[in-house]
């Protein structure tokens, strides 16, 4: 009887427990995908399963993480794949999609921006065939390699610069008319309508896109940002 009476008792902590161990347990488990490399203000994260935190430097990046640079504030993500994506102020995106796989030379990774304005540098890996990596706005879906680019995205709107590379940009409502945009081009790509012509980027647009960003986004900038604060601590004007 003692052991009929245990067995019962096992069996009813299974079926109690056993959607508690799913909720909690492998099914929720996180796929790392980046860090916070920097960080100013007031950044979020929120993880899939509901849970919000502030960004600091460091913390994990997780695959279907929203981040939500607030007022005045900003962040640098650092990805797998060695992406580098700076968000500005009042800017969200969205992981939704992440492969990185040296091994079978895979890599695919989709960024859905809500809106705001952002810079990225993506890494050149592998070929075509086997790499992808695509940010979607309201108004368009942009694909990149081996790129620097800066989005200004509204609900309306996306303004698509080229910094360095080569884009390709589209309305999903009009996937046939896709346009490519190149280095030191731009494109705006409204609702309703396909990409306009890519027309040079004016100057004083370039060096605001720079300016607007704290971090340093590409090697040439790294290494000036270093050279900087070398100098910085100089004993000497």
């Amino acid at each position: 009887m003692g052991r009929n009476r245990l067995k019962r008792n096992f069996v009813f902590l299974l079926l109690v427990l056993g959607p508690w161990s799913l909720v909690h347990g492998p099914a929720f488990a996180q796929t790392k995908v980046g860090k916070v490399d920097n960080v100013l203000g007031d950044v979020i994260i929120i993880h899939e399963a509901g849970k919000k935190e502030k960004a600091a430097v460091g913390a994990p990046l997780f695959l279907k993480d929203v981040v939500e640079a607030k007022k005045e504030s900003s962040v640098q993500l650092g990805f797998q794949d060695g992406t580098t994506l700076v968000l500005r102020e009042k800017t969200k995106i969205i992981v939704s999609e992440f492969l990185f796989n040296p091994g079978k030379k895979q890599r695919e990774t989709i960024l859905e921006v809500a809106g705001g304005k952002l810079k990225a540098v993506v890494s050149k890996t592998f070929n075509k065939k086997t790499s992808k990596t695509e940010f979607r706005t309201p108004t368009a879906v942009i694909g990149v390699r081996g790129t620097e680019l800066a989005l200004d995205v509204g609900k309306k709107k996306t303004t698509v610069f080229c910094l360095k590379g080569l884009v390709s940009t589209l309305n999903p409502l009009m996937p046939l008319k896709e346009m490519m945009v190149g280095a030191n081009q731009y494109s705006d790509v409204e609702a309703g309508a396909p990409p306009s012509s890519p027309l040079p980027i004016p100057k004083q647009v370039l060096e605001g896109i720079e300016g607007q960003f704290g971090f340093p986004t590409s090697a040439e900038a790294v290494k000036q940002r270093g050279i900087d604060t070398l100098k910085s601590r100089l004993p000497f004007p």
